[in-house]
């Protein structure tokens, strides 16, 4: 090429193309959006989440706004039981629903 406009224009255009190909490869390295963990087996009727630093109780469908927030403090809870409410925490009843709260609170 002895044309110095073209071959800087190639030039321009393969770094463009390289930095391109660096994003997409850094996406495609995300983590995947873990799925909540089962507490009991059961369909999830309520999932338990860390929200403004209280254990709450938000509907299956819903990720954005609790049903309830509980006078827990995350921070009062075993390193384990943090970790489980970063995901989401699926309980398939009222009944573990309250059993699990109370485990908390205690």
């Amino acid at each position: 090429m002895r044309n110095p406009v073209l071959k800087a224009s190639a030039v321009g255009v393969l770094a463009a193309l390289a930095i391109l190909c660096a994003v997409l490869c850094a996406r495609s390295f995300r983590r995947p959006e873990a799925a909540p963990v089962s507490y009991d087996g059961a369909e999830a009727q309520f999932v338990l989440r860390d929200y403004r630093g209280y254990v709450s109780v938000f509907a299956p469908s819903q990720t954005r706004e609790p049903v309830q927030i509980t006078a827990i403090r995350t921070d009062s809870l075993r390193r384990a039981d943090q970790r489980l409410l970063e995901n989401g925490l699926t309980v398939g009843s009222r009944e573990q629903l309250i059993l699990l709260l109370e485990d908390f609170s205690g």
